[in-house]
């Protein structure tokens, strides 16, 4: 039989080497894979376009105020019906469309004008 023989001092180093803090196993970061970051840049190009296009909207809306259409005064004339008025002032367009104008421009609840009435009428 063979015997083996141990020290205090290999006993004692022994105790130190396991005593000894290891250093905790660290974890690398996240990392993305190609897919991933991928879906990252689309993710913040998607967000970067619709607060730009949220702003562009913001500043046309504030910019662009409705045109008010410029008007004249006439005075109806004896005999004189809406519709020969909206020829008159608008040959190139539609006179029921200049009629409905005409109507909105002066609160007129019905297509009666009396002679020496004056109305506010769209110009061009």
């Amino acid at each position: 039989m063979t015997s083996t023989t141990i020290s205090a001092a290999t006993v004692t180093a022994r105790q130190a080497r396991s005593a000894q803090v290891r250093p905790a196993q660290v974890r690398p970061a996240v990392r993305l894979t190609r897919r991933g970051r991928l879906v990252l840049v689309a993710l913040v190009a998607f967000l970067v376009v619709a607060v730009g296009l949220t702003c562009a909207k913001s500043v046309s809306a504030a910019t662009s105020a409705p045109a008010e259409p410029t008007t004249t005064t006439v005075v109806v004339q004896p005999g004189q019906t809406l519709w020969e008025l909206a020829e008159q002032v608008s040959p190139d367009r539609d006179p029921r469309e200049v009629i409905r104008q005409i109507a909105d421009l002066n609160a007129l609840d019905g297509a009666i004008v009396s002679p020496g009435q004056a109305l506010a009428v769209p110009v061009g």
